[in-house]
């Protein structure tokens, strides 16, 4: 069934799903806080997406966030996969499996992004259950989630999914904002 959230899985990126995430990313999809490419940025990405597809997992070299803030990728080892429907690229999940200070403070175990052209449908909050399911089977007994103060579709979302605010914190990301830190078990 098409534009149902309960279809969807999670894939390494691959080019057999390159066109619907041109398409994506010409509608203003993004990740997180990174701003999506300009169109010369699209264009090389289509033409040749071996190297993008490479730096999307990539566990070293240093993250460039707003304001300044650089990381190195190799002390927040993480997993990055693509959200399908079908053959159409539908967003992407993060996993972070080990937290240190940062993370247990900015960003958590989950991260997810959805299309601009499929949001507010439910799959932000499906993709959310999906890495639950995830966290669950690994053996996790909770996780950590975080999102800003002003993003209250991610909020309602971390809600949802049985998310229980914890605390918010001063947002090294967007300057003076506020993270929600959210808690969700997966123990029953």
């Amino acid at each position: 069934m098409k534009n149902d959230p309960d279809s969807l899985r999670l894939v390494l990126p691959d080019s057999a799903y390159l066109p619907s995430y041109v398409e994506a990313l010409r509608e203003g999809y993004r990740f997180g806080l990174y701003p999506p490419p300009d169109s010369e940025g699209i264009d090389e990405i289509a033409r040749d997406p071996t190297a993008h597809f490479l730096s999307l997992n990539l566990q070293s070299g240093r993250w460039p966030y707003p304001e300044g803030l650089e990381v190195e990728r190799d002390k927040f080892p993480f997993s990055y996969l693509w959200v399908v429907e079908g053959t159409s690229f539908i967003g992407a999940a993060t996993f972070h499996f080990f937290l240190n200070d940062f993370l247990e403070q900015q960003a958590g175990n989950l991260g997810y992004a959805v299309k601009p052209s499929m949001q507010r449908r439910g799959y932000a909050t499906k993709i959310c259950a999906i890495q639950l399911d995830m966290m669950r089977q690994l053996g996790f007994a909770s996780v950590l989630i975080m999102a800003d103060e002003t993003n209250e579709g991610s909020r309602k979302v971390i809600g949802a999914n049985g998310g229980v605010l914890i605390n918010k914190v001063p947002s090294v990301f967007i300057k003076g904002s506020q993270q929600c830190r959210y808690k969700i078990n997966l123990k029953s």
